[in-house]
This record gives structure tokens, sequence and C-alpha cells, in this order.
């Protein structure tokens, strides 16, 4: 299977990521602004409100994984728009 610049790149980012949490002794780290909503998930645009810097979903980074969560009524939009790749909580 050929891998794509993009899924490098983010495998890449969510790597020194972690590297840098286990640095700084962290055992989560919660993305809640959109802008890094968007740079972590490579692109996913979490706005509803563009004038507010909080989105409708939030990333929640371990050393183990990615949790995504978004409220009841986003969460169908999130799916279908910017998140085919990843779960949903």
């Amino acid at each position: 299977m050929t891998q794509t610049c993009s899924s490098t790149s983010r495998r890449q980012r969510q790597q020194r990521f972690r590297e840098l949490m286990e640095r700084l002794e962290l055992g989560a780290r919660l993305l809640r602004r959109s802008a890094n909503f968007a740079w972590y998930t490579n692109g996913g645009d979490d706005r509803v409100d563009h004038a507010s810097p909080l989105g409708v979903a939030e990333v929640l980074i371990t050393l183990d994984g990615d949790y995504i969560f978004a409220n009841n009524i986003e969460a169908p939009r999130m799916r279908d728009t910017c998140l085919l790749h990843r779960k949903l909580l």
C-alpha cells in the first residue's frame, strides 16, 4: 500500500507531538482550538461559528492514541465532512 504525503505528514506530526508529551511528562493533551484541531487532523474543520477560536469537536491525545469528541448534534457532520479516517467518540 502506498502512503500519501498527507498521511505520512500526519503520522510524523503525531509522533513528534507524542515525543514532546513524553519529554514534558504529560499523559494526555486536549486540543480545543479550531486551529489546533485542523493542524492535528491534517485539515479537519470543526468550526460552526467562525468568529470563535473554539470549534465543536476536540482531540484528546494520549501516549497510546487519539480520540475525537463531538456532541450528538455535530457528530454526524464531523464524520461526513472531515473525519472519515478517524473514530469519533
